[in-house]
């Protein structure tokens, strides 16, 4: 599985059997996609530029995109999803909503959190994830403020399930 920056707000998650392009903004590149996730629940943002997306999913509910389980969590305002995706647990949204949701997250190897505002390091010791991957317009200053320990900095990071870190680790996408 690898997870790729496509603007400061916008991801792409490619597995195995599906794409997922993750709030998508005019500013995001021609990509192809199998499905798009809105983490604000809004329908407004997806781009022209997203290629054969058979579905856009905004709001909570189960689904299954080519073999990727995702489960969307309503949570103060925001949209958190679960993904079951080649084998690895994740976690995708807001930081703050997805504290408050973690009693309803069964498992997370892998937590992906937009940071678009401060948000508290226990984010982190709720979900218990392995590997955090920070994104968003307010990464280099929730860095600086919480003196995080960053692992590495890409425009992407690939994971597999068989190569999980057993010690925490924190990567940023720049």
């Amino acid at each position: 599985m690898e997870v790729s920056l496509l603007n400061k707000g916008s991801l792409r998650i490619k597995g195995k059997n599906a794409v997922i392009v993750v709030d998508p903004t005019r500013d995001s590149p021609k990509t192809e996609a199998d499905a798009v996730l809105l983490l604000t629940g809004s329908t407004g943002n997806i781009s022209s530029k997203i290629e054969n997306a058979r579905v856009a999913i905004s709001g909570p509910g189960e689904y299954e995109i080519g073999g990727v389980k995702i489960a969307g969590i309503y949570q103060n305002g925001k949209v958190v999803y679960t993904l079951d995706i080649d084998g690895v647990k994740v976690a995708l949204g807001n930081p703050a909503a997805l504290e408050k949701a973690h009693d309803r997250i069964a498992e997370c190897q892998l937590a992906i959190l937009n940071i678009n505002e401060p948000f508290e390091e226990s984010v982190f010791s709720s979900l218990e994830p392995n590997v955090a991957v920070l994104y968003g317009e307010g990464v280099a200053a929730s860095i600086k403020s919480l003196g995080i320990d960053i692992k590495a900095r890409a425009s992407k990071y690939a994971i597999a399930a068989e190569k999980i870190p057993q010690e925490f680790e924190t990567i940023v996408l720049e």
